[in-house]
């Protein structure tokens, strides 16, 4: 059934869509903000089609086992888009209610895509006034409350587009050399922002890569989410920045770059941490851990129990204080492994603030 409110076009150029192979239900294509509190059912796909916020005040109420995929590519719309591509942004203040929610890239006949092209999902807590790839946190009287028991995603996030050869990238690389081949096939030339724009349109300072999965401001409180898994980011696994929280379960699997990034942050993991970063090469510098020390320290805490089961470069700076994890080699910038349990106590991974500070 179409909800008019989210979808004045429900069904329309959609109902003849292509239907994911892994899913049945028909699609229901998300094109607006979410303005009032929503159910969304498992027995819809949901196509999220443009920057789309729950915003402030309004709770999202997913079914267990809903799937939503996010469309690949640039798109214009909703006025007052900020990352120029599709994503699902949960403003300071929003609610999320889930179970089980799978979100996955799609492509242009809405089938699951194997292409992460897209800006992900974000979700902004209340704890402070924090800013990653131009989307902002509030600090606010207002709380925001996100609860589910797992959320996975794959193939979300995007790499930076190429750039001309010679011509200096937002992360101060050059074209040609980093990014002219993307994982992602992503393509396009940067221009002067008009406002409303596509990624292609974003000005230099703002075509940098997103992860799959971006947490900022969030305190413990805000955050109820057991379980996260990230397959396939075109950027990070996850990104976590100006926040603390704690998570039972979280596993990364084959990011484009870093596998977990953490900044400013305190994260606590207390069941199980899997990263595989899959065929790494340490001249990619493609970290299991990127900590930065911007407004305060960052460090990922492990508890004693905690299964372990980590694969890649361990990650340069790194500071790492366990009695089960033996040391990386050298600075942290050659392969490391470790599968088992933490059965003597806790772990602490960090950067100290001379090491993570800009």
């Amino acid at each position: 059934m179409c909800k008019s409110l989210l979808f004045p076009c429900c069904v329309m150029a959609l109902a003849a869509a292509t239907t994911p192979t892994t899913h049945a239900g028909p699609m229901v294509a998300i094109t607006e903000h979410i303005t009032r509190d929503t159910y969304l059912s498992s027995d819809n796909v949901y196509v999220v089609r443009g920057e789309i916020h729950v915003r402030t005040g309004v709770r999202l109420s997913i079914g267990n086992g809903t799937t939503l995929l996010i469309h690949n590519g640039d798109f214009h719309t909703p006025a007052g888009n900020i990352t120029g591509k599709s994503a699902l942004i949960f403003d300071t203040g929003s609610r999320l209610n889930a179970q089980t929610l799978t979100v996955r890239a799609c492509d242009e006949r809405i089938r699951v895509a194997a292409r992460a092209d897209n800006a992900g999902v974000f979700f902004l807590g209340s704890a402070s006034i924090a800013e990653k790839d131009r989307v902002s946190s509030d600090y606010a009287t207002r709380a925001s409350q996100f609860r589910a028991t797992r959320i996975l995603v794959s193939y979300l996030g995007h790499r930076d587009p190429p750039m001309p050869a010679g011509e200096a990238s937002a992360e101060g690389g050059s074209g040609a050399g980093d990014d002219a081949t993307t994982r992602d096939g992503s393509a396009g030339t940067v221009a002067a922002d008009d406002g409303i724009r596509t990624a292609s349109e974003i000005g230099g300072e703002q075509a940098d890569d997103v992860d799959a999965l971006s947490v900022i401001g969030v305190t413990a409180s805000e955050w109820q989410i057991a379980e996260v898994r990230s397959e396939f980011s075109g950027d990070d696994g996850i990104d976590i920045e100006n926040s603390d929280f704690t998570l039972k379960r979280l596993t990364v699997v084959a990011p484009t770059e870093d596998g977990i990034n953490i900044t400013s942050s305190r994260v606590n993991i207390t069941q199980s941490l899997s990263v595989d970063m899959v065929a790494e090469n340490p001249a990619d510098d493609r970290d299991l851990f990127d900590m930065e020390y911007d407004d305060g320290q960052a460090f990922l805490r492990l508890l004693r129990g905690c299964a372990i089961r980590i694969k890649g470069v361990f990650g340069d700076e790194m500071t790492l204080v366990s009695d089960d994890l033996p040391q990386p080699d050298g600075n942290g910038d050659t392969p490391y492994a470790f599968d088992g349990v933490l059965h003597r106590g806790q772990t602490f991974i960090y950067v100290a603030a001379d090491e993570g500070a800009d």
